[in-house]
């Protein structure tokens, strides 16, 4: 679950030192992304799980679209 899963790196001082501060529970995360499903089909913003070749999560990425 991916919630879960960022709201775990976003919590872990070895891994948060470059992400904005976290004050919410995996349950707030799990309500942000349903949120962001809905900017995802308007292609306004696309959300990236990264693994590392073993497989192994190790980060995230969102990438924000140019309007015109």
């Amino acid at each position: 679950d991916d919630a879960d899963y960022v709201h775990a790196l976003r919590t872990d001082p070895a891994y948060n030192t470059h992400l904005s501060a976290v004050t919410g529970t995996a349950a707030d995360q799990r309500r942000w992304i349903e949120a962001y499903k809905a900017r995802e089909a308007e292609r306004r913003e696309l959300y990236y799980v990264i693994e590392r070749r073993d497989g192994v999560r190790c980060g995230r990425a969102i990438s924000g679209r140019a309007r015109r």
